[in-house]
């Protein structure tokens, strides 16, 4: 098949051609419907010509795997694709799933029998050519769905892995296979193209480490009966502690107020092997000693910081910047594609990275025009002016809901904010309704569309904003409307202004810190959530922006502003 490239897509390849031997980062802002699957194809097929290479494709979800698998296909590129899921989602034993998915740092594996039977590379090739997916392979209960995927590193030409395998030290899992041919003097080239980059200031939350009461009292009840090597005066202190500080509130709490506790003796106790049978029958006692030996690990660390939660303690990283840095200098080449990528100075900064920035959306104005926008001038969310219009909100929202009949995206800055005003309406606004929540599935939101419930109720940031697709028979966006319901600055918390304050030390300049800290996410949120209207080159969507505050961050959206207007509200 020939390939009839849009210009934006030949200049995105002729910039990495003409600078591959200059740069080691390229960052692509490309808007959505832009074609940034096919074109990080391509730009991975340009790349491995020129060297010898191994090519990893790194998405947030699984599910993100499938438009690379399609377009390989659809495009007919050739390129030999595969994948790599966690353990837990490739294991068909149900002892050993649940094992993995409640016990940090546990291989149960080792005991399984199926480890050994593994599909051969081409079968698995063809399976996720024919099919787009590596379901078929993970589905199966006659082999290792895992291994036998994990070893088709070598021999694929595009290898898509999900996020902890390139920022946590799962990436070892595929590198040390290079090791053989670096060992025998092969000049082996590494590849990383990192889908939806924008992503990337969320991977502090894969070192989220949870300290709650509960662990630590089945831990000092093992110690008590002797079952572990531990001070149990250390264990009791550190449970009246946390008894005394677990708060709903996300509250700092100084790292030298937390008790210390020696985890050593916790360590070897991990360490000692295990049968499937032991593993399952202690996995709460694994899972309580696993809890306390990482909270500890990271503990120390500077780039964390110790927060109250509702159960104990929460240790989160604060700023991702040496995170980054450390985790993409084990590849040589790195290509950042995003419909939504934070500008040049951001990536610098905040990211500590440098390469070459090629902003598409700009120079192409890529969908500009297709995206009316009307603001409207007289709501705000902001936090102290919130109760007062709320009411007016669900006014606005009700008229929406009832007077169109096409498909709507109603994004809120926050659930508690949505709550408040999905409080105020009556059951006949809410009748064609679909409201996000933590138990929301994509696949059932398309099918509830599809049966004619046309009003979208969610949170910026949320799976209904980043990983949703509604297109119909022809590939066009079934959403028509985006409303954004107040800016979706993120909530000021102790966590927020312990990041600010670590921003501000990284930019040596307190006048940055709120464009850094609160406006680029607050636009680039908003972004995504108008983005999930432009699906191809033939869509069209109207947005709604009700705040005052889009005034100064219409610019940056990327649409076409028709109107500021004052809506008159009923008293």
């Amino acid at each position: 098949m020939n390939i009839n490239l849009r210009p934006h897509q030949e200049y995105v390849l002729n910039k990495i051609n003409k600078e591959l031997d200059k740069h080691k980062c390229f960052f692509i802002n490309m808007s959505t419907g832009g074609g940034k699957t096919l074109t990080s194809l391509l730009a991975l097929r340009l790349v491995k010509e020129r060297m010898f290479t191994k090519c990893l494709i790194a998405t947030r979800t699984k599910n993100e795997f499938t438009p690379y698998f399609r377009d390989n296909k659809k495009f007919n590129l050739q390129l030999k694709c595969s994948g790599l899921v966690g353990k837990e989602d490739a294991c068909s034993e149900d002892i050993i799933r649940e094992i993995l998915k409640t016990i940090e740092g546990q291989n149960p594996c080792r005991s399984c029998p199926m480890i050994s039977k593994q599909l051969d590379d081409e079968t698995i090739f063809t399976t996720i050519y024919e099919n787009e997916s590596l379901m078929p392979i993970l589905q199966r209960k006659d082999i290792c769905p895992y291994y036998s995927l994990r070893k088709t590193f070598i021999s694929s030409d595009c290898f898509c892995v999900t996020y902890p395998y390139i920022f946590t030290p799962r990436k070892y899992i595929l590198l040390k296979q290079l090791r053989p041919y670096i060992e025998s003097g092969v000049d082996v080239k590494t590849l990383l193209i990192i889908d939806e980059a924008h992503n990337i200031d969320n991977i502090t939350e894969l070192y989220e480490r949870r300290l709650n009461v509960k662990s630590v009292e089945i831990v000092y009840n093992m110690a008590l009966r002797n079952e572990i090597v531990v001070n149990e005066c250390e264990l009791l202190t550190l449970k009246r502690f946390l008894e005394q500080v677990k708060n709903p509130e996300m509250k700092l709490i100084k790292k030298e107020e937390v008790p210390r506790v020696t985890i050593s003796g916790l360590y070897e106790w991990l360490e000692v092997p295990r049968s499937l049978e032991e593993l399952q029958r202690e996995k709460n006692k694994l899972r309580a000693v696993s809890q306390i030996v990482k909270f500890y690990e990271f503990l120390n660390y500077p780039d964390f910081e110790v927060f109250t939660y509702e159960h104990g303690l929460l240790l989160k990283l604060i700023v991702p910047t040496r995170l980054i840095t450390e985790s993409l200098s084990e590849f040589n080449i790195c290509i950042l594609m995003s419909g939504t990528l934070p500008p040049e100075d951001y990536i610098e900064r905040i990211w500590g990275l440098n390469g070459l920035y090629v902003d598409v959306t700009k120079e192409f104005k890529l969908y500009r025009e297709q995206k009316e926008a009307y603001i409207i001038s007289n709501v705000t969310t902001r936090y102290k002016d919130r109760d007062r219009n709320y009411p007016k909100y669900a006014e606005i929202i009700k008229n929406f809901c009832k007077r169109s009949n096409e498909v709507k995206l109603i994004v809120y800055p926050s659930y508690e904010v949505m709550k408040r005003i999905l409080g105020m309406l009556d059951t006949e606004s809410l009748e064609k309704s679909i409201v996000e929540d933590v138990y929301t599935k994509i696949e059932v939101v398309k099918q509830d569309v599809e049966k004619g419930k046309v009003n979208i109720h969610c949170v910026a940031g949320g799976k209904l904003t980043e990983g949703i697709e509604l297109i119909d028979n022809d590939g066009k966006s079934m959403i028509k409307h985006v409303v954004l319901v107040g800016v979706p600055y993120p909530d000021v918390n102790d966590y927020m202004m312990v990041k600010s304050k670590r921003i501000g030390q990284l930019l040596g300049n307190e006048q940055d810190v709120f464009r850094y800290c609160y406006h680029i996410p607050a636009v680039l949120l908003s972004k995504q959530a108008i983005g999930r209207a432009i699906r191809s080159e033939q869509d069209k969507c109207k947005v709604f922006l009700l705040d005052w505050r889009f005034r100064y961050m219409v610019d940056e959206l990327d649409v076409t502003v028709k109107s500021t207007v004052n809506i008159k509200l009923s008293r």
